[in-house]
Formats: structure tokens, C-alpha cells, sequence
């Protein structure tokens, strides 16, 4: 395959100025696993060579896998209720070395119906129908409506997202999102948790095997990165902005190749106002910050 970025101006006229910005270009070629190409700074004469190469020895092979679920209701005053579930993620594709394991993995993972935990086309027609439940308040208020209220239509959905972050050295990390609207009350949820698999081993990958925190020094490395993150100021406590003044340290944690990802969600350390979406917060930390935490065996697995 081949293909160019084409030069472009992105053209920025609702500030108190116009901005014109010219875009980096570069024209590349992907055969296989690797994409060789020319890259153009932005504004800048010189060209540099572009010669990647991915290397799958350690990865697992995977396939996308899409699908939809939805109900509706109506109330005698023609009040409707129409949900969805929507589910987009990653399953191992048919070729993929030890797919059995992942499977049952994943679907451990993501299932809430024990009976459908095996099998990817089970869970597609009967797994997503238990996260209908969710909706089962929804259902209520719009078959009480008051009878002054006619016609009000009502939509409420699932987004399921499930994809990996960290596919190499043996090692699968999936993060599973699900955002949950409600879009009369323009209201969302989000949740994040991820799913770490030592597939080499044959095991879950849980926080003790990656780190040996000193949570003390942890939580005031996690401080850092938020306050520098949001821009906090290092005068104020956090509990100007949050709802904590020190910041627990999380199990909550999805590796990658350069460091860790923490993630708190909605409610743990943070709540928004009355129509912000509930969304949580994800702190980075590099393998450098904490290399004095990681535990010798992940060391030596990432090559650290």
C-alpha cells in the first residue's frame, strides 16, 4: 500500500487572531510489517527517511470483532425508551498462537453471564443483553411519567470499547471501556479497567507481578504528573480541584511501551459538575520514574 499526506493549512479564525499553520507531509509505502517513506518537518526544507520495521515474534495476532443490541419500550402515552449496546473490540484471530487461552480470557473478562464465558458467538447474542439491566431505572421513570407528559422520546446507550494497548514480549494488555449516555439527561459514564495477560506463562499479569511500590513515594509521583498534567498549582491543596488531598495509589494500571498508565475513575478522585461527563483520570508514568518500583522479573521481561 501506498499512499501521501498532502500539504494543508489549517486555518484558525475564531481566536482574536488567524492563524495559518502548514502540516508536516510525508509519502510512505507499507508492505508486510514494514513502511518505508520521507518525512518533511513542518516549515522546514530538510527530508528524512523513514525505515520501520515491526516485529510480530512476541504478538499475538488479532481480529476486529463489531456488533449492535438494542430494545425499546413504549408507555401508554407514547413515551418511548430505545437502547443500545454497542460492542467493538478485539477478539484473537484464527491463526493466533494459544487463541484458546485468550478467549477464555477475555470473555472471563468481559462477560457478565458465566454460561457464555467460553464462546465469542454466545456472548454476541446473550452476553450483551444482561447489560440491558443498566437501563432498568430509565425504564421506570418513562413508564411513570406523569400524564401531562406525551410523546417524549427517550435514548439511552452502551458503547463497549475493548482494544489493546500493549501487544508484545509475550505480554497482552486489553483496555476495556464503556461509556454509558443518557441523552435526556446529556449526561455520560465512563469506566476504564484493563485486562493485563501474561500469554507466555499462561497467567494473569495482576499489579505485584509489575510493581513493588513504596506507596508513599508512588502516590507523590502520581501528584506530580497530575498537577503538571492539569496545571495545578503546587501552592494549593488537591482538594481545591479533587477529593483528595493525597492521591491513592491505584491497581487500576495498564502497561506500555514506555511506562504505566494509573487510571481513576469517575468518583474515585475526582467528581464534575453538575452536567460535565463523568469521565475518570489516567496518570502516565515512565519506566525511568519508576524503575526503583518495578519488580526484577518485569524488568527483565521489558528488557529494562
Amino acid at each position: 500500500m501506498t499512499g501521501e499526506e498532502q500539504k494543508e493549512v489549517d486555518t484558525t479564525d475564531w481566536g482574536p487572531t488567524r492563524r495559518d499553520t502548514t502540516l508536516p507531509r510525508w509519502t510512505f509505502t507499507i508492505s508486510d510489517n514494514k513502511l518505508t517513506g520521507k518525512w518533511q518537518r513542518r516549515g522546514k526544507k530538510e527530508v528524512y527517511d523513514i525505515d520501520l520495521t515491526e516485529d510480530y515474534s512476541n504478538s499475538y495476532k488479532m481480529d476486529l470483532r463489531v456488533f449492535r443490541d438494542s430494545s425499546s419500550i413504549n408507555s401508554d402515552r407514547n413515551n418511548k425508551l430505545v437502547e443500545y449496546v454497542t460492542f467493538i473490540g478485539v477478539k484473537p484471530a484464527l491463526d493466533c498462537k494459544d487463541a484458546d487461552y485468550i478467549t477464555k480470557e477475555e470473555l472471563k473478562f468481559l462477560a457478565e453471564n458465566e454460561q457464555v464465558q467460553n464462546d465469542w458467538d454466545a456472548f454476541q447474542k446473550e452476553g450483551l443483553r444482561s447489560f440491558f439491566s443498566r437501563f432498568d431505572k430509565r425504564k421506570k421513570e418513562v413508564m411513570d411519567m406523569p400524564d401531562n407528559i406525551d410523546g417524549k422520546h427517550f435514548r439511552c446507550s452502551i458503547d463497549i470499547y475493548f482494544m489493546p494497548v500493549y501487544n508484545d514480549n509475550g505480554i497482552l494488555v486489553l483496555k476495556k471501556e464503556i461509556k454509558v449516555q443518557n441523552t435526556d439527561h446529556y449526561s455520560s459514564i465512563n469506566t476504564t479497567s484493563s485486562l493485563s495477560l501474561d500469554v507466555k506463562n499462561k497467567k494473569e499479569c495482576h499489579y505485584k507481578d509489575i510493581l513493588n511500590a513504596d506507596n508513599k513515594k508512588l502516590s507523590a509521583l502520581l501528584e506530580a504528573a497530575i498537577r503538571k498534567k492539569y496545571r495545578l498549582d503546587e501552592k494549593k491543596k488537591l482538594s481545591t480541584w479533587l477529593t483528595v488531598d493525597k492521591i491513592p495509589v491505584t491497581q487500576n494500571i495498564a502497561i506500555g511501551h514506555k511506562g504505566i498508565n494509573f487510571t481513576y475513575n469517575y468518583g474515585e478522585i475526582y467528581k464534575g459538575g453538575k452536567y460535565s461527563s463523568h469521565e475518570g483520570q489516567t496518570v502516565f508514568l515512565s519506566y525511568k520514574q519508576l524503575y526503583s518500583m518495578l519488580t526484577p522479573a518485569f524488568k527483565k521481561r521489558m528488557g529494562l
